[in-house]
């Protein structure tokens, strides 16, 4: 065999590609190919036609490079459109070509670009997390060793799937940067994930069974070795967003669809469980970022951006002293950011991934802040391909419990609502046609399922003749809402208050006149109903 510079040298074909897309933005994205042998050099090309003819963008022609010493293996290509170069919302067509046989071109994929920045709009995104291609258990719905629901997620069509991690359960412990083979490399050579990654591109943040060994953190042996080795084998393989921090060692990304801004926060690099932190806080290192005290201005920076959700994804459990997750080992982390949340004026949906399960929660297991008073959804997606637990949570929907942990395989997808600021949500899954791939709609949620319910705290306050009064009111369901309200010589006299979205309680002040009672009204409810006792009697002393 003709080789060059001591690595073989054989004829591109379809076969030697895994490609995937990633990075999406209106006018870009990004693609990182996988080369199971060497080729000469290759490049990226896209078109508006499916059949790849008049070519909008070539990228400059590439070599892949070889890792020599332990790995004896081929480096993926990373190829970037620049921001600018296409329009949003529009599908294109994508493929590698190789500058010495241009007959033999790389198999067609597709991406749609993201919607226009910063312009409502509506789109529908999956999640999912723990694909463990390495079970080698009969799929129960093919009699294949190529989990169907990848194709499954391909047909729902969706703008990304986020993968929370776990990816292919490499495990690894060495100190070599074996994780080329062992991690996205093994996933995306399963043919079931090839077919979903050349429609479906992807955000992906890794856990433990793809950073190291099960529930790593920095107080595992060697794990600063490990971990920059997966960063390593993650820069190289993985086609993602700019890093939030690009100085620290946290993979967290933040980025916007539409008037969606999804933070994406890395909960494994910086972890170390003696220091009871999954965030990098209070770890005294250089080399770590404290993403906790960042938080707050991530989420004043949305507000200044006119964002209108907010969708927080973490690897780790939310719920459920389980899994070393945020409910386990890490509860003050989680309160804090639940004080966060609280506050902010943007709705916030969180999602998270490990437990093997696929649930909703409405609030009611999710907010758990220092008041006691946070109440927001939470998106539980995990199971791609593996064995179903049911050791987290609970997790509540209006009151029915909605875990489901019994599938094999099974994602979350996401439609938002940009016209009335709402989305729905549906567990996939087990059992799939075998003939179709059509998956079973397993549990179906939306946050149009209950209408917020208002009322008075306290209908029958008082208050000295001349001073403040803060009134308080409840609200019984996450998200937006606004009632009017009166209080004949009080100052004000009226007004409207705007319910906070990720809370039960929401107050504002008035200044009591000299005598009483007087009646304080709500009225003109937006996006909810009045309850309880209405007017409220306020007694001046």
């Amino acid at each position: 065999m003709l080789t060059r510079n001591s690595r073989p040298i054989v004829s591109f074909s379809g076969s030697d590609v895994n490609g995937w897309a990633g990075a999406l933005t209106p006018t870009s994205f990004a693609v990182c190919a996988d080369f199971t042998q060497s080729v000469r050099n290759v490049r990226l090309v896209v078109s508006v036609n499916a059949d790849m003819s008049l070519p909008i963008y070539r990228s400059a022609y590439v070599e892949p490079s070889y890792a020599t010493g332990a790995e004896q293996t081929y480096r993926p290509v990373k190829f970037q459109i620049p921001s600018g170069t296409l329009a949003a919302n529009t599908t294109y067509f994508w493929r590698i070509e190789h500058q010495s046989s241009p007959a033999q071109l790389g198999p067609i994929r597709s991406v749609k670009t993201a919607p226009a920045a910063g312009v409502a709009a509506a789109f529908t995104f999956a999640v999912g997390s723990c694909s463990e291609i390495n079970l080698n258990l009969i799929n129960n719905s093919s009699g294949t060793l190529s989990p169907d629901v990848f194709r499954s997620i391909a047909l729902d069509t969706p703008l990304f799937l986020a993968h929370l991690g776990d990816i292919a359960y490499s495990n690894i412990a060495l100190t070599t940067m074996r994780q080329r083979d062992a991690n996205s490399r093994k996933y995306r050579s399963v043919p079931s994930v090839a077919i979903m990654n050349a429609s479906v591109p992807v955000v992906y943040i890794p856990d433990d069974h793809d950073s190291g060994p099960n529930d790593c953190s920095l107080d595992t042996a060697n794990a600063q070795t490990i971990f920059a080795n997966t960063r390593l084998e993650y820069d190289e393989s993985v086609p993602h967003y700019p890093y939030f921090n690009p100085a620290s060692n946290a993979l967290t990304q933040i980025f916007d669809i539409a008037k969606v801004r999804f933070i994406m926060f890395d909960t494994r690099l910086q972890r170390r469980i003696s220091s009871l932190t999954a965030l990098g806080r209070n770890l005294g290192n250089g080399d770590n970022w404290d993403q906790l005290a960042a938080i707050s201005g991530m989420f004043a920076q949305a507000v200044t951006d006119g964002i209108e959700q907010i969708v927080t994804m973490m690897p780790s459990t939310w719920t459920g002293a389980v899994n070393s997750g945020f409910g386990d080992i890490f509860t003050a982390e989680r309160t804090a950011i639940c004080d966060i949340i609280e506050t902010c004026p943007i709705p916030v949906v969180h999602v998270s991934g490990d437990a093997h399960a696929c649930a909703f929660d409405d609030g009611t297991n999710t907010g758990f802040s220092t008041s006691g008073f946070a109440f927001f959804p939470q998106i539980l997606a995990s199971g791609l391909y593996q064995t179903p637990l049911s050791t987290s949570g609970p997790y509540s929907w209006n009151g029915v419990d909605t875990e489901k942990a019994v599938q094999r395989s099974q994602y979350v997808i996401v439609s938002y609502n940009s016209a009335n600021k709402t989305w729905s949500a549906s567990i996939k899954g087990d059992p799939i046609n075998p003939g179709t791939f059509a998956p079973t709609t397993i549990l179906s949620v939306a946050t149009t399922d209950v209408t917020p319910a208002v009322s008075f705290v306290n209908a029958a306050p008082s208050v000295v003749a001349g001073a403040l009064l803060t009134c308080t009111l409840n609200k019984t369901w996450f998200g937006l809402c606004s009632v009017d309200w009166a209080a004949p010589g009080f100052t004000p006299a009226a007004g409207t208050v705007n319910l906070l979205p990720n809370t039960k309680r929401t107050s504002f002040t008035l200044r009591a006149p000299g005598a009483g009672p007087v009646n304080l009204t709500l009225s003109a409810p937006i996006g909810c109903t009045i309850s309880g006792t209405n007017p409220a009697v306020v007694t001046i002393t």
